[in-house]
């Protein structure tokens, strides 16, 4: 019997012990090839949640149930052992103590205890048992923890009539927030605090949600361990308290200590690594999933079971995007005409444009999937299904694959066909599932995308503006980098003179809502879409800074953010202009690329301009995580380097071959270069290094690079409503070579001439110098000074000097020019002589 089916047929104790990294079968005993049974070992801690009774729960709450189990049985959570214990017949004092610390339980050395009574636990163990107080000192563990959860839910409609169907009384909902009272005490023995919910809630604000919540705040924190007092405080914070938490020494103990996921994948063998990976996908934590495949990718990257993995979770995220709340309405809401317009469309784009051959059959079934995987995905069937069409999920689902199946026994599906069956679809859907049929349609555009390759994708309206202003390297913003860390939003960094630099944002602070609304589960693209807007506006964060846990609301005025595509350096710590120089001896230069736009080759101009006036010997060009940009841009760039000879060539099945040619125009002199290349230079970025490396204009450092070699091209759909991106052809170096790197295959990318490898560690800390390199003087020292307080506090925050680091890659490359430029002048001195 699964865990998720027993939690909707019995009343169970689960026992989580500290040895086990998975979780373990029914019984307790351990999964095969996952190691000795390790029972005698002392458990750190023990976890039991006392459910009863389980029957005709609230789905959400059974589903908090789930998400709690899972959390708690984690193998990222420290190391637990899971057993399942049930509890049957009378419930007594007795049968409950029997049941939770039988004789010999690993529990009773638990340095901390955490019990959770829920549903009507609680009811029966005040009539049970003559004393609390008694029973929570009878439990085991050194600190316990006791949460006693006997908050009723009701839906919001049931609330509105003070009466139910039958007569009886219901209570109301109130302000949606369970009422806590916590209590705790010292003995001998050890420290034990009690929380007990009361008070009916919406069915999202039960104790038991509040309580996953704060097990998830835990990683947060970046010593990746919570209090007992920042536990409570958390806690505290989501609900009504009857009275002041004094929790006393019992706040001093830690609760839970969570492994980085370098750290898990460090102690497992990468197949166990790659089975929690599924693990976190069957429970539809994509983020996680990634995260953890992240670790294994050199071992596992071409294995089918990982690309598997992979490609689920990242059609998962992007399905669950698509149904957010800022999108949300664009996608429920589209119209079948439109549409039916867009699809048709991008069928003829893509039989006459694409880099293959396309087979409308393959298109067809990528919607189907897309459907498929929208009815098993829960976030976005809370938002699209109706509740009283869950039952019709399977006749509908078998109807798409019998339709599917009718589509591959034909030997070509035309686009008229090709709508008539989607029309069919829809007619099903509304005697089934009763999905919008903006639904429908929209999981059809995307997977006609999906089905293409992974560069090819829709645009909807508001991304299509976003990419717009983002290639042209301007818009209205704050002015910082943000990212998902353990699926928080995270500031990376802010960029000095920006609204956010100047309203005191640093890197690792948390924003925790926008304009007063949550960012759990809100994905980039929506979070980038909140924060940009029209200058001049405001936009009101909830930010927590790494040192305090207590969020603070910044108001923040949306200013001109102009993003530079040509960096020195280091900045002049006065004035904040760049400074290309990098070693004033031999007059080397240094200039570095982080993507190319529309004024990448002007501004390149500039910065060579003023090398050429300080005598420049030689050149590092920096392109490590330049990810790309406009292939113009990128052979304009060439083009300065080179006088004559192809830059690159771009080919397609159905578009003739078209080289790009460098003109002498504009071309710079002769002076030695040296590229930086990494894993994260793609694109453009390659067009350029394969470039200048074949016609020996420079010589590339660093490691293999990421082999994008396809080129896209955006075609406006509705009149500029929306946008098909779509791979048109593959690019050629001047050598004759494609070095696009196939998905989950280990070849592609173009191989350095001087190999020289960094660290993971290495490659971040060089991250965080270039953003330091970048600060004027005051912010620069602020920013250390912060980064020296997070230090003290947490041991995996370092402090890098960027006076002091060795970058590895750029000493290799100042030794090469170094040899050039002395050669160069040895033979002018040679030349001299004999004249």
């Amino acid at each position: 019997m699964s865990h998720r089916r027993a939690l909707h047929l019995a009343c169970f104790v689960w026992l989580l012990w500290v040895t086990l990294p998975a979780v373990a079968a029914q019984g307790g005993q351990s999964p095969a090839g996952l190691g000795a049974d390790d029972t005698q070992a002392p458990a750190r801690f023990a976890a039991i949640l006392y459910a009863w009774p389980l029957e005709g729960l609230e789905p959400s709450t059974a589903e908090t149930m789930v998400d709690l189990h899972d959390l708690l049985a984690d193998p990222m959570v420290g190391k637990f052992r899971l057993s399942e214990v049930n509890i049957s017949g009378d419930i007594s004092a007795e049968s409950i103590k029997e049941a939770l610390f039988p004789e010999g339980a690993a529990g009773r050395d638990a340095a901390v205890s955490f019990y959770y009574f829920f549903g009507g636990a609680g009811d029966a163990l005040s009539k049970v048992i003559a004393n609390k107080a008694d029973f929570v000192s009878a439990l085991t563990g050194r600190t316990k923890i006791v949460v006693i959860d006997d908050t009723k839910s009701l839906p919001a409609r049931e609330a509105e009539d003070p009466l139910a169907g039958d007569g009886t009384e219901t209570a109301e909902p109130g302000d949606g927030l369970a009422c806590l009272r916590v209590d705790s005490s010292q003995e001998e023995s050890g420290a034990s605090v009690t929380f007990t919910f009361t008070g009916t809630t919406g069915p999202d604000h039960t104790g038991a949600k509040v309580i996953v919540e704060a097990l998830r705040n835990c990683d947060e924190n970046r010593d990746r361990v919570i209090t007992i007092g920042e536990f409570t405080d958390f806690v505290s914070g989501k609900t009504r308290l009857e009275s002041p938490v004094d929790l006393g020494e019992a706040g001093a103990a830690r609760l839970l200590k969570y492994l980085t996921f370098e750290e898990f994948a460090e102690a497992h063998k990468a197949d166990e690594v790659l089975v929690q990976a599924g693990e976190y996908a069957r429970q539809q934590r994509w983020v996680r999933a990634l995260l953890l495949l992240r670790e294994i990718k050199d071992e596992k990257y071409t294995s089918p079971e990982y690309r598997a993995i992979s490609e689920n979770a990242q059609l998962n995220l992007s399905l669950e995007a698509r149904y957010s709340k800022d999108s949300g309405d664009e996608n429920t809401g589209r119209s079948v005409s439109d549409g039916l317009d867009f699809i048709r469309h991008m069928l003829l784009l893509a039989d006459v444009n694409y880099v293959e051959d396309v087979d409308n059959r393959d298109l067809f079934e990528g919607g189907v999937k897309n459907l498929g995987l929208l009815l098993e995905n829960r976030r976005a069937t809370k938002k699209v299904l109706p509740p009283e069409t869950m039952g019709m999920k399977a006749q509908f689902l078998n109807f798409l694959e019998e339709t599917k199946q009718h589509v591959y026994q034909k030997s070509a599906l035309s686009i008229s066909d090709f709508r008539t069956r989607i029309e069919r679809i829809l007619m099903e859907n509304k005697g089934t599932v009763d999905l919008p049929d903006g639904v429908v349609i929209t999981e059809f555009i995307y997977g006609i995308a999906d089905a293409l390759d992974p560069n090819t994708g829709f645009i909807p309206r508001h991304a299509y503006r976003e990419f717009q202003d983002d290639t042209a390297g301007h818009f209205g913003g704050l002015g910082i980098e943000i990212t998902l860390e353990d699926s928080i939003l995270t500031v990376v960094t802010p960029l000095d003179g920006t609204p956010a630099a100047e309203a005191g944002l640093l890197p690792g602070d948390r924003i925790i809502a926008i304009e007063g609304e949550s960012t759990e589960g809100m994905n980039l693209m929506e979070a980038v879409r909140r924060l940009r807007g029209p200058l001049g506006t405001s936009v009101t964060i909830s930010v927590v800074h790494r040192s305090s846990p207590d969020p603070v609301e910044v108001k923040i005025t949306r200013g001109n953010i102009v993003l530079e595509s040509v960096k020195g350096y280091n900045v002049d710590p006065e004035s904040g202009q760049w400074q290309y120089v990098l070693d004033e001896a031999d007059r080397i230069g240094y200039v570095r690329l982080t993507d190319f736009k529309e004024d990448t080759a002007g501004d390149l101009d500039r910065a060579i301009g003023v090398l050429r006036d300080k005598g420049m010997q030689g050149l590092v060009l920096d392109l490590r995580f330049n990810h790309g940009g406009l292939l113009t841009s990128g052979v304009s760039v060439a083009d300065r380097f080179l006088s004559q000879g192809t830059i690159v060539t771009v080919k397609g099945t159905h578009t003739r071959a078209r080289p790009w040619r460098a003109h002498y125009f504009r071309t710079y002199e002769s002076f030695p270069v040296v590229i930086l290349v990494n894993e994260q230079t793609a694109s453009a970025a390659e067009i350029l290094a394969g470039a200048l490396k074949d016609h020996s204009r420079a010589i590339l450092v660093g490691t293999r690079t990421f082999g994008k070699g396809t080129v896209q091209t955006v075609y406006p759909l509705g009149g500029g409503l929306a946008a098909f991106k779509l791979t048109t052809g593959k690019y050629y170096t001047p050598s004759g070579v494609c070095i696009h790197r196939e998905p989950y295959s280990d070849e592609g990318g173009l191989t350095p001439d001087r190999e020289v490898t960094m660290t993971t560690e290495d490659e971040g800390k060089l991250v965080e110098v270039w953003h330091l390199r970048g600060l004027k003087r005051e912010a620069r020292e602020r920013l250390i000074a912060r980064q020296q307080e997070l230090s003290d506090d947490a041991l995996d925050v370092g402090v890098t000097d960027p006076d002091t680091f060795e970058d590895p890659q750029v000493k290799e490359a100042l030794r090469i020019l170094r040899s050039k430029i002395q050669a160069k002048a040895s033979d002018e001195k040679d030349v001299a002589v004999h004249h």
